[in-house]
């Protein structure tokens, strides 16, 4: 089933004792999308590290050239993805698919 999901941008900022933390803003727009989780065989791609640490997949039936990994993804639940990688598979433009690390900070 079809999902709409929020992407949202970070900034790093001073956490005032030395660090950094990203503070993420609202919802820069809606992406409508297919998120599944990868399997412990699918992760075992060692040719790929992106996918290797990746804990899920977001397709996208639509090419869009606005998100990076600068960027998380927010289910319905609330629940947040880190983007690890932006893929347009074979380069022909048909779909994306967004490599995510379930963000477990939020």
């Amino acid at each position: 089933m079809i999902q709409t999901f929020k992407a949202q941008a970070g900034t790093v900022t001073p956490d005032g004792f030395g660090g950094q933390i990203t503070v993420w803003n609202d919802a820069i727009y809606n992406i409508k999308g297919y998120l599944d989780m990868l399997t412990g065989s699918d992760r075992n791609q060692s040719e790929n590290a992106v996918t290797e640490r990746s804990t899920h997949v977001l397709i996208i039936p639509e090419m869009r050239n606005d998100l990076n990994d600068k960027m998380r993804i927010v289910d319905s639940n609330g629940r947040a993805y880190l983007i690890e990688y932006v893929d347009d598979p074979v380069g022909v433009g048909h779909h994306l698919e967004v490599y995510l690390t379930y963000d477990k900070e939020v």
